[in-house]
């Protein structure tokens, strides 16, 4: 399955690298909750610093693990695509259609 999203790399809980994708930028920056785990690859730890923080479209297999509370964490694993889709300080929508230039 291929989804978009904003894609955030973070350390700061537990001591551990983890990283989410978020419906939007607003929701990773007020930090709501709703993200999906992201299972990097090898390749998305190498570009990390291209990745972080940008729209990514990603390729792979979603899963849903159960947690101790009887809810499920969310996630995608088995990544075979990971690009930058748009990058948050130059939309894709506010860039001049090619057409039009």
């Amino acid at each position: 399955m291929t989804i978009r999203g904003y894609f955030v790399f973070d350390n700061r809980k537990h001591d551990i690298s983890a990283y989410f994708l978020y419906l939007n930028r607003e929701d990773a920056e007020n930090l709501l909750g709703d993200a999906v785990v992201v299972v990097r690859t090898e390749q998305m730890r190498r570009d990390n610093e291209k990745l972080d923080r940008m729209f990514v479209m990603l390729t792979g297999r979603f899963y849903a693990a159960p947690t101790t509370d009887d809810s499920f964490a969310i996630g995608i694993k088995d990544i075979v695509r990971c690009t930058v889709w748009s990058d948050p300080s130059r939309p894709i929508g506010l860039k001049p259609h090619p057409t039009m230039q």
